[in-house]
């Protein structure tokens, strides 16, 4: 007999947000719904007060939300995040990162809704998806559409259909696009294992989302999209700008992994393009 999936896993990694981590475990905690079982924390090399926090945070919080600890030597996203992911017991895996606060009730239901609407579905962003093309042999970014477009339409439709129709209305709708942004990140844990999870090819950080976006398509035709939720993330909380070695470790990243990306899925870069807008029923 046939099983829906239901059941969630939430994946933190931390790297010294001492300074924001009550407030993102707060936003976690206080807006999960009963279908996430398990809370996985990967501290990354944290050196600061980061885990006190965390571990003074839950005291005393009610639930049968299993949480979960575990410690890396500063690894950065990519194989952090992996290993959460091979942590996860769960249908569903939800990355978060750690400068983000949820701010969405329920919002892991909501992330679910596209995969469980589409059987075609692998991967759920809540905050973008997009195209990539290639311009003079470099990646460029198109049909954005997310927080920072919720129509993901171009800039005169957008302009029409921001009168026309309500900030609500662009919610409801799973924008499909070649690749998804990582965070809040909802995944197929089964999916996800059969493709071997992030390539750790793309160590330390960015655009192993992608790589697994046109994998999974490549392989199984499954496809990724936008679905958004409400969370806040101000820039200066992110740890890639944190100081200019931060900076500079994301920047070496960002060309090595272009390369790798437009190498790997060249006939997909240069190919067509998914670009379509699914409306989400509400059931």
């Amino acid at each position: 007999m046939f099983k829906m999936k239901k059941t969630i896993s939430i994946i933190l990694t931390v790297h010294n947000k001492a300074f924001l981590i009550k407030g993102v475990v707060e936003g976690i905690l206080g807006n999960a719904s009963e279908d996430t079982k398990e809370f996985i924390v990967i501290f990354d090399g944290c050196s600061d007060e980061s885990e006190n926090i965390f571990d003074q945070t839950i005291q005393g919080y009610q639930s049968s939300m299993a949480i979960r600890k575990q410690h890396t030597p500063d690894v950065w996203e990519t194989k952090a995040n992996n290993v959460g992911l091979k942590m996860a017991t769960c249908d569903f895996s939800c990355i978060v990162q750690d400068d983000m606060i949820i701010q969405e009730n329920r919002f892991d239901q909501r992330l679910r809704r596209p995969v469980d609407l589409f059987s075609d579905c692998f991967a759920v962003s809540g905050r973008a998806a997009h195209n990539n093309v290639l311009k003079r042999e470099k990646l460029v970014i198109t049909d954005l559409i997310g927080r920072e477009n919720p129509t993901g339409e171009g800039r005169l439709m957008r302009r029409i259909k921001q009168v026309m129709a309500t900030q609500n209305d662009a919610r409801e709708v799973f924008g499909i696009r070649d690749v998804v942004n990582r965070g809040p990140l909802l995944l197929d844990n089964e999916k996800t294992s059969k493709l071997g999870h992030f390539d750790e090819a793309f160590a330390p950080l960015d655009m192993d989302d992608h790589d697994l976006c046109y994998r999974a398509y490549r392989e199984f035709g499954w496809r990724c999209g936008s679905y958004t939720i409400r969370y806040q993330s101000d820039l200066e909380w992110s740890g890639k700008m944190a100081s200019p070695e931060s900076r500079k470790v994301f920047n070496e990243a960002y060309q090595k992994n272009q390369k790798i990306l437009i190498d790997r899925h060249y006939e997909l870069i240069r190919g067509r393009k998914h670009n379509e807008n699914r409306r989400v029923v509400q059931g």
